[in-house]
């Protein structure tokens, strides 16, 4: 069987190798060998390692939480504008619509975007769903302005999303990286050596098969690797 050059390799490489390898065994029924032990160990060692680079990645997710927080602070703030700009229409009724609907505005706070991730997003969800409902839901339709809290509901949301997941990872115990890295090579090596040595006993059936996509598997993974590796490289 192919060797793979653990070293070399990145870590979103070795997480698609391993999260390949574990899927090709999965499909055959090992229970007679003594693979499935070294198995298991890959898995638990494959779940701390996605932890690991999870929280790996979250300086980009929190990157990303600050780009939807200033996106829902330019939706509020286009929501009020806009609204404030409607009292001055030649239509006699959106003047009291809009100013019915500033109330609730300067309600929950004109500057809102100002305040810190909770208490921004306690104001637009109390405000989008004051806005939802009668007689105020009229009057929002009544100026136009339903384009508007539309957009600024769908910025909280996608706030929500991102914040939920950036809680999960700091909540969770998480070892570092490059520790988990090792555990994860070291199961790994052991698994492939115990299919090695299985299919050294037992050449023909699902071995066979076996060993045949983890060397396609291996080979796929080295290439990458390599042209990683030659990008990296100075000019």
């Amino acid at each position: 069987m192919k060797d793979l050059s653990f070293s070399i390799v990145s870590h979103e490489g070795l997480y698609t190798f391993t999260d390949t390898l574990l899927g090709i065994l999965a499909e055959h029924d090992l229970s007679a060998t003594g693979i499935p032990a070294f198995q298991t160990a890959v898995t638990d060692h494959f779940d701390a390692f996605d932890k690991s680079l999870k929280r790996d990645r979250k300086d980009a997710l929190t990157e990303e939480l600050v780009r939807a927080d200033s996106a829902r602070d330019d939706r509020l703030i286009g929501f009020r504008m806009y609204v404030e700009a409607t009292a001055y229409r030649a239509n006699p009724d959106w003047g009291p619509a809009s100013e019915r609907i500033m109330d609730v505005v300067r309600r929950y706070g004109v500057g809102a975007w100002r305040t810190g991730y909770a208490a921004e997003t306690a104001s637009i969800k109390n405000l989008v769903a004051d806005l939802q409902q009668e007689p105020l839901a009229s009057d929002i339709s009544l100026i136009e302005a339903t384009p508007w809290l539309t957009e600024l509901q769908q910025a909280q949301e996608a706030f929500d999303t991102l914040y939920a997941q950036r809680m999960t990872q700091e909540q969770e115990d998480i070892m570092p990286i490059a520790d988990s890295r090792k555990k994860l090579v070291a199961s790994l090596r052991n698994l492939l050596n115990m299919i090695d040595l299985q299919h050294q006993l037992e050449s023909a059936g699902p071995l066979a098969s076996i060993v045949s996509s983890i060397d396609e598997l291996t080979t796929s993974t080295m290439i990458t690797a390599r042209a990683e590796q030659t990008r990296q490289e100075p000019e």
